[in-house]
């Protein structure tokens, strides 16, 4: 069996794109534009067989999808808008669930809310290029803000795919395994704090969302205040 080591970012927004993050690599593996079919309603429906093709082709290396949900005012988009977007979303979700693959979806103001940003679009590129300078290229200033979210997208279903279960939500035993309060630290997961920490360059932030636990319980892990029998040095 193939190790799994890419995840996918889906934003089916007005142009739409997919973002491919290696967790090997820590790069993106590719954009694409989100496909739409030809003709007709001025080619904003989303062509799912080509979203199918697309992922399939790296289907047994994906360990799971993000797939942006969504979210509308009636009053601010206007009746044909929103049915546009959650038709596109229902087109989208039909190809991953084909594909067999974990797949979870991500309310914009939580995701978001999660990540450090607002609804500017223009601080998600920002971010994608502070977290991926070396392929800034992919995230031109003030376009391609759907790109930019794609790319944020697969790199936040790295950081919580553990959360859900094999179709998105938690599995009733998921819920009892998993409460909402902070979860209980172990030796294993505070060396792997501290690894990602030190080679991957997560921030306490980060490694605060991903363990469930408060950004102070991670700084005085790395600072060695606590879980002093492990020996980091800060």
């Amino acid at each position: 069996m193939k190790e799994k080591i890419l995840t996918v970012g889906i934003d089916p927004g007005a142009k739409g794109a997919i973002g491919i993050y290696n967790k090997k690599t820590k790069q993106i593996d590719g954009t694409f534009e989100l496909p739409k079919k030809s003709g007709g309603r001025k080619s904003v429906e989303v062509d799912g067989l080509s979203v199918y093709n697309l992922l399939h082709q790296f289907a047994d290396i994906i360990s799971c999808v993000c797939i942006e949900s969504p979210l509308y005012k009636l009053g601010e988009d206007g009746a044909a808008v929103v049915c546009e977007r959650f038709e596109n979303f229902g087109i989208i979700r039909g190809a991953v669930e084909v594909l067999k693959v974990k797949h979870f979806c991500a309310v914009p103001s939580v995701w978001k809310k999660r990540t450090g940003l607002s609804s500017d679009k223009n601080e998600s590129i920002s971010l994608a290029i502070s977290m991926f300078p070396e392929q800034k290229h992919l995230f031109p200033a003030h376009k391609f803000h759907d790109i930019a979210e794609a790319c944020l997208l697969a790199h936040y279903a790295f950081l919580h795919e553990d959360e859900y279960g094999f179709f998105g939500a938690l599995t009733p035993i998921e819920r009892t395994l998993k409460p909402k309060n902070q979860s209980k630290l172990t030796d294993d997961m505070v060396k792997e704090i501290e690894r990602l920490c030190r080679e991957d360059g997560f921030t306490d932030k980060q490694l605060a969302i991903k363990y469930k636990v408060s950004t102070s319980v991670i700084s005085n892990i790395l600072q060695g205040r606590t879980w002093k029998h492990l020996g980091f040095k800060s």
